[in-house]
């Protein structure tokens, strides 16, 4: 007769076979990039479908839009994922982002005017914020996040991650009254 280990045990596993994954991944590892999208690519579809327009779905492929996906977690995002359930939210939340964007590009084209004053190239070329500027804000939120009393930083680290609100109160089991409170106190600590 086999015992069954209890449910805690078997998740903190898949965790750590999932932090596993993820770094081999990101090492380059071809079977572990295949195992790594076979597990989330009906998560992050899904997200894209659910995005994207029935105007556009002719004109902008969702498989464009997933590579995109994959090749900004993997290249891109310098971050670690300590649960898989993390990582899904992230990847769920870059494909509904990156959908929506590429259907703004598709409806609304950005252009630039091409002359030769240099003066008003530069001038719209400063609305688009720089990799190191969103790095900066990056690095910024997580300073704050620090400073943080402790009973609010798994709210605040939740939220930035991407998680929703009904994820969040699911995640650390407290009332929805609670969080929409602790992140009122937060915003209060750090506006001042």
């Amino acid at each position: 007769m086999s015992m069954r280990q209890p449910k805690h045990l078997h998740v903190q596993a898949d965790d750590e076979d999932f932090q596993t994954l993820w770094t081999r991944a990101r090492q380059g590892s071809e079977t572990a990039l295949t195992s790594l999208v076979e597990q989330s690519q009906s998560v992050v579809f899904r997200a894209i479908r659910r995005r994207l327009l029935r105007e556009l779905r002719t004109q902008l492929d969702s498989e464009d839009v997933a590579q995109s996906v994959w090749l900004s977690l993997l290249v891109r995002c310098k971050r670690s994922f300590q649960t898989k359930s993390v990582f899904l939210r992230f990847a769920v939340r870059l494909a509904s982002n990156k959908t929506i964007d590429k259907g703004r590009n598709l409806l609304c084209p950005r252009t630039l005017t091409v002359n030769n004053d240099h003066q008003a190239i530069d001038e719209q070329l400063s609305h688009y914020p720089t990799p190191e500027t969103l790095l900066g804000l990056n690095e910024t939120l997580e300073e704050i996040e620090a400073t943080l009393p402790t009973e609010f930083q798994p709210v605040v680290r939740l939220r930035h991650e991407g998680a929703s609100i009904q994820e969040v109160v699911k995640e650390l089991n407290i009332p929805r009254r609670s969080l929409f409170r602790a992140l009122q106190r937060a915003r209060e600590h750090i506006a001042g």
